[in-house]
């Protein structure tokens, strides 16, 4: 009966250490770091990669906050064990609507992208637009080379020049902060303004 009982600790000892060695990288054994070709290699091939992508996020009452598409998704998960903070998503035509509870939606575009922390940060990047037709049919519209959006609260920024078109006036701006639930722009420095007159 003991011998039966140490034999299989034996073979339960073995399996686990084999098990142990067979899920782990020669760095993490040696303790060294892993070579810059191995970083490389994992960063230049996506995890995921989506075509035509749609999602619908909602916010806690259950209301659609944002939708999010895009031609492609690529998503580069750092480490092939477990999602880190360190996983980033590279996006191609990434468009997004932000929906509010009073007025029309803000409709965001660009030529590429890059999301970040999970997904609740997406750097639009080239050819942004951002814009917005009001309930009488007027069409508000900035444009700038890179925005930084937080679709969850709605948010954007950007430290790039910015130009914001009205139908009776043009703005032009170095750095840009906007709570677009709000409908409030805030134009950081070198704020220029045209206005047309009536």
């Amino acid at each position: 009966m003991i011998r039966n009982f140490t034999s299989l600790l034996i073979i339960t000892g073995l399996t686990l250490t084999f098990l142990f060695f067979w899920d782990s990288s020669p760095e993490e054994l040696l303790g060294t770091p892993a070579s810059k070709d191995t970083i490389t290699a994992t960063q230049e091939y996506p995890s995921n990669i989506i075509i035509n992508h749609i999602s619908h996020h909602y916010d806690d009452a259950g209301k659609l906050n944002y939708l999010f598409n895009a031609e492609e998704v690529h998503h580069f998960q750092m480490n092939s064990k477990r999602p880190s903070n360190k996983d980033h998503t590279e996006i191609t035509q990434p468009r997004i609507t932000l929906y509010r509870d009073n007025g029309t939606p803000w409709q965001i575009r660009s030529d590429s992208g890059q999301s970040t922390k999970h997904g609740s940060v997406i750097t639009m990047i080239g050819n942004v637009i951002v814009w917005q037709i009001d309930a009488a049919g007027f069409k508000s519209e900035l444009t700038t080379t890179k925005l930084v959006v937080m679709p969850d609260k709605q948010y954007a920024e950007t430290d790039k020049p910015v130009m914001l078109k009205a139908p009776d006036s043009t703005t032009t701006a170095i750095g840009m902060q906007a709570l677009l639930k709000q409908d409030k722009i805030k134009l950081l420095s070198r704020v220029r303004g045209l206005y047309e007159a009536p």
